[in-house]
C-alpha cells in the first residue's frame, strides 16, 4: 500500500480534488458549456453532405508512460468524431464537441499523468479564457 499522503487525505478525496486549478477550471467550463442535447429518435447528428470540422488540441503528458495511459483511457470505442493520438510525451486530441477534451483533461490530471502547470494553459486555450499569469 502507498504512503499516505501529509494532509491526511487520499489521492481522490472530494474535498482534496476539488482544491486543484486544473480540476476546478475544467468543472467551471463544463458547466458554463451545459449538458450535450441527447439526439431525437431519428435524427442525424451530422448532415451527410457535410464534412464535419474537426478541431485539434494538444496536450504535454508527465512521461510518455503517462501519455499513453491517457490515449488508452480516453478510447471510446464506435466514436469517430473523438480521438486521441500519441506523439512521445504529447498527446493531440481531436474533436468535434469542446467537452470532449475537458473530460479527456480532467480525467488525465485527477490521476496525475497531467499537472495542474500543464492542464491549465490548456483549459484556458480551450475556453478562451486566455490569462497572463502576473508575478507580484
Amino acid at each position: 500500500m502507498g504512503k499516505p499522503s501529509p494532509d491526511g487525505l487520499g489521492s481522490t478525496c472530494r474535498r482534496k480534488v476539488q482544491r486543484q486549478p486544473a480540476v476546478r477550471a475544467a468543472r467551471a467550463a463544463r458547466r458554463r458549456l451545459g449538458k450535450a442535447t441527447p439526439p431525437l429518435p431519428g435524427q442525424q447528428l451530422i448532415p451527410k453532405d457535410s464534412t464535419p470540422m474537426y478541431s485539434k488540441a494538444p496536450l504535454l503528458c508527465v512521461s510518455a508512460e503517462a501519455a499513453a495511459a491517457v490515449v488508452a483511457g480516453a478510447d471510446r470505442p464506435g466514436d469517430q468524431n473523438h480521438t486521441v493520438t500519441q506523439d512521445g510525451e504529447e498527446i493531440v486530441i481531436a474533436y468535434l464537441d469542446r467537452r470532449y477534451p475537458l473530460d479527456v483533461v480532467l480525467w488525465a490530471c485527477l490521476r496525475g499523468h497531467v499537472t495542474d502547470d500543464q492542464a491549465e494553459p490548456f483549459i484556458n486555450t480551450l475556453t478562451g479564457h486566455n490569462k497572463q499569469k502576473q508575478d507580484h
